[in-house]
């Protein structure tokens, strides 16, 4: 999750996690990485890349966010928003 959010925000010299990068081929080409329907692909795969994906958005958005305007993008997208507050604490707690 924080590799993803690193790489959204450029972080450092971050890398997109295998993930992500999974996850991104997925969508350009909308096939999944495995033969076989959503079912057939290796255990907890799809919900990695999907957790991947969600954060890279998430925190897409919060960068490009209006400065100052944060109380509204918290209310405008509450569930971006839980996201974002996810990072941030896995940031301060670790």
């Amino acid at each position: 999750m924080l590799a993803a959010a690193d790489y959204a925000e450029r972080r450092k010299e971050s890398v997109p996690p295998s993930e992500l990068r999974l996850a991104f081929r997925c969508v350009q080409w909308n096939a999944l990485p495995n033969p076989g329907g959503l079912m057939d692909q290796p255990a907890g795969l799809v919900e990695r890349m999907t957790i991947a994906l969600n954060t890279y958005n998430a925190m897409k958005a919060w960068k490009q966010r209006e400065p100052g305007k944060e109380g509204n993008f918290a209310k405008a997208y509450p569930d971006t928003w839980a996201i974002v507050q996810e990072v941030m604490r896995l940031r301060k707690h670790g």
